[in-house]
This record gives C-alpha cells, structure tokens and sequence, in this order.
C-alpha cells in the first residue's frame, strides 16, 4: 500500500508540473494593441485617387505634456519616424513594432510623413525621382504630411493629407502622337521643415522623364520653383519629330499646387516653334 501510495503522489506531482508548463512558458503572448491610422480620402496620393496597399508612411508621436503643440515635431519625441503600411484598403498598421498609448495616460499628438524614409526628421532634404516615367518612381515622389490638430488616447486616429511639393502636367496641343516629355534644367530636391510647413528647392539641376498621363499628357512631380520667360525648359519626343520647348512668360510651380502647361506650335518664316504657357 505504501508504494501504491508513492506511485500515486509522484504522478500527480508530475501532472501538475506539466500543467504549470504548459500555462505559463509556452503560452503565446497576446497581440500588442498598437494605434492605427485612417486616411482621409482627399487629398489622397499622387495617385489622385487614394492610397494604395503597401503604400508606406513614417509616423512620430509627441505626448501631450504642455511643451508640444499640433503639428510640431519635438526634441525628445515618444515615437519617431515608426514605419506603418497602408492594408485592406483601410488603415495604415506598423510593419513590426509600432506605437502603443503611454501606459501612464498620456495624450498623444501625431505627425506622419508619405512616402516612409530613415532620413525622414523634422529638418530634411527630399529628392523626387528624376526618372519618373515608372508609375511608382511619380507616387513616391509626392511628399505628402499629416498631423492631428489635437492630441489623442484613442487607438484609432484620422489623418488628413496635404501634398508639399508642386505637380506639374503637360498638355501638347494638336499633336497627333507624342512619346514622351522631359523637363530640363529642374530642380530635383526640396529642403523640408516640417514644423514651420516649409518645402523649398535646393542643390543642383537635372533633366527629369515624365510619368504619362493618357493620350498626349504627362505628369510628373517637382520641388517648387520658377520656370522663367525664355527658358528652355522641355524636351518632346513625337510623330512629328524631337523639339525643344521655351517657355512664353514665367510659369510658378507652387507648393503643394497642380499646373497645366499647354505646349503649342507657332510658324514663323516657314519654321515652327516651339512654346508653352501656364494654363489660366
């Protein structure tokens, strides 16, 4: 009876053991409850529709603290520069980690930035892809922000986009057939602030290939900057043959503006030139 009795308590022993095992080590742990983003529809992306899955976008968040207001990015930040990518054509979730409500209660403010980069910061230089021509060399070229004008302890947030840099469209007139368009002479990278909401261009020039847009039109997106009266600013490849294009009067490509150029031709002496002007 005493080895019976033995036997016993050594089981039982050992399934409480395997139990406890079971409950507490190999449990896996519970999914983390990260705060999600919901864009607005308009603006949307250089898409001119909406975002798109897999679109990526770079988010810091500022606790509520006294010392940061909507729409500034600080010095000591509570999230910085956290990737999220746009899913289910709804929201946009953290590929990896991303942002949890501060366990002590604290408000969050919000800044996000489109397209993702590490280089992203509250002082950055952005570069547009000079070979535009591939649909997502233009979208991620739309430098876009979005920032809550108050701060928040909800896990679902709402962000409306602003595009920063200017979108320029050319429209040949009574051309049976045109190739492609290449701006020249353009500037390509912004110097970005984003707590003073300030995009101007710097550095160097370069010739920038334009993304298509339907028959006889192509877009592309540029840092802002002036094209000057007399400039020779285009390059057309078409049925017709190879032009160069001058601009008839200054045409102002605004931040976070869309402008049409209408390219045309003028006969002198039995020659034609070349010309565009910014569509009223």
């Amino acid at each position: 009876n005493f080895m019976k009795r033995n036997i016993f308590l050594t089981l039982t022993l050992s399934c409480c053991l395997l139990i406890a095992c079971t409950t507490d080590a190999n449990m896996p742990e519970s999914p983390k409850n990260y705060v999600s983003f919901f864009p607005s529809e308009a603006p949307a992306r250089a898409s001119d529709t909406k975002f798109e899955n897999g679109d990526q976008i770079g988010v810091y968040a500022m606790k509520d603290n006294g010392n940061v207001t909507a729409g500034q990015i600080g010095y000591t930040n509570y999230a910085n520069n956290m990737p999220y990518q746009y899913i289910e054509n709804s929201k946009f979730t953290p590929m990896g980690n991303g942002i949890e409500l501060p366990s002590d209660g604290s408000k969050l403010y919000y800044y996000a930035i489109y397209p993702y980069s590490t280089l992203s910061s509250s002082n950055f230089t952005f570069e547009v892809w000079t070979d535009q021509t591939a649909y997502n060399h233009y979208t991620t070229s739309d430098l876009m922000i979005a920032y809550t004008t108050s701060s928040s302890d909800k896990e679902n947030i709402n962000l409306s986009f602003s595009h920063c840099l200017s979108k320029v469209i050319i429209s040949p007139k009574n051309f049976n057939a045109v190739y492609s368009f290449t701006l020249k002479d353009m500037y390509y990278k912004a110097n970005v602030n984003l707590n003073y909401k300030t995009f101007t261009n710097t550095g160097n020039k370069a010739t920038i290939k334009m993304c298509s847009n339907g028959t006889n039109s192509f877009k592309a997106i540029v840092p802002p900057q002036t094209i000057t009266d007399g400039m020779m600013f285009g390059y057309m490849e078409c049925n017709e043959g190879n032009y160069n294009i001058t601009a008839s009067g200054n045409i102002e490509l605004q931040a976070g503006k869309q402008t049409e150029i209408i390219v045309y031709a003028n006969e002198s002496r039995g020659q034609k030139h070349f010309f565009a002007i910014q569509k009223p």
